[in-house]
């Protein structure tokens, strides 16, 4: 199954959420407001979010991933493929390569 590649825009969009929704975690409420829940429930939704996200072994996991993701799309994939594909010297290197050969 091939993976569609993902766009700067679409990445500069997960930045741009995820940065407003840790802006919102000091108080959660007004991110929260909108949603068709009741107050158990956006209570619940905000306290998952932020013990999730403020826990000390895991804070700012979501930029460690992003920058990943962008780390490897730039070094890694082939620019001239709409689907997420090695670039074509990596694929090769791949193709001989075996468990416990290096």
């Amino acid at each position: 199954m091939k993976v569609a590649r993902t766009s700067k825009k679409d990445i500069d969009a997960m930045f741009d959420f995820f940065n407003m929704l840790d802006e919102k975690l000091d108080d959660p409420r007004p991110l929260f407001g909108g949603l068709l829940l009741g107050d158990r429930e956006k209570k619940a939704l905000a306290e998952a979010v932020i013990k999730a996200w403020r826990d000390d072994e895991i804070w700012c996991t979501w930029r460690r991933t992003m920058l990943n993701l962008v780390t490897l799309m730039k070094n890694c994939a082939d620019p001239a493929e709409d689907t997420l594909e090695f670039r074509p010297d990596i694929a090769e290197a791949l193709e001989g390569y075996a468990p416990g050969k290096f």
